[in-house]
């Protein structure tokens, strides 16, 4: 294991702590650029960032497999890994902030639809559905405290006039 650690950090793939900033930055961006996070604002993408965990993922592992119950959506912050359907490969994730397994944050049946297998190293960045819905339903709260002072201003100015 020491090995696999040293060779993901002599790679520039470092997970063991909260994310760097730079780290913060492309997973910002990936959850921005995707549709099912595209509705929420920075600050509550910003929570799901801080909420993310690193994972590291040897040349040749599954990261997710198909058919199984899926818990996690990804981000890949480096390496390459493909799509794998049916044992045939039809796609492969190349690009930093690429992203795969948002059903299962929606979603506690949904079964993996591929395969996704590393074909190089892959140092990635997920989050898990518990911590999803907590920081949706927190969302949801802080959306009608707001809603609820606004309308209280708005009876006391009202009162008031």
């Amino acid at each position: 294991m020491d090995y696999l650690m040293s060779f993901f950090t002599s790679i520039g793939c470092s997970v063991e702590s909260a994310a760097t900033p730079a780290q913060q930055e492309l997973l910002l961006t990936a959850l921005k650029n995707h549709v099912s996070f595209s509705k929420l604002s920075d600050d509550e993408l910003a929570k799901l960032v801080d909420a993310m965990q690193g994972a590291l993922f040897p040349e040749g592992s599954d990261i997710i497999a198909q058919g199984a119950e899926g818990d996690y959506f990804y981000v890949v912050e480096s390496g390459r890994a493909s799509v794998i359907i049916d044992g045939e490969t039809v796609g492969e994730y190349t690009e930093p902030g690429s992203s795969f397994g948002e059903l299962a944050l929606f979603s506690p049946e949904a079964k993996r639809a591929a395969t996704i297998r590393a074909e190089e190293a892959c140092c990635c960045w997920k989050l898990d559905r518990a911590t999803f819905v907590r920081a949706i339903q927190l969302v949801a709260e802080d959306t009608a405290v707001l809603q609820d002072e606004i309308l209280q201003a708005a009876i006391a100015q009202r009162t008031h006039a």
